[in-house]
C-alpha cells in the first residue's frame, strides 16, 4: 500500500527502494551512462 506513495518521492536512480529492479540492474544503468559520458566528452 506504502509503495505507491512512496515511489513517487524517489528518483528513477533509486534502484535499491524499488521492487523489480535489482543491483545488477542498477550497474547496466551506471555502465550505460558512463559510456555516454565519455563518447559526449570525446567528442568536445
Amino acid at each position: 500500500m506504502l509503495d505507491p506513495i512512496c515511489d513517487a518521492d524517489l528518483s528513477p536512480e533509486q534502484y535499491d527502494y524499488r521492487p523489480g529492479p535489482n543491483a545488477q540492474q542498477a550497474v547496466v544503468k551506471v555502465e550505460e551512462t558512463v559510456f555516454r559520458c565519455s563518447k559526449a566528452i570525446r567528442k568536445s
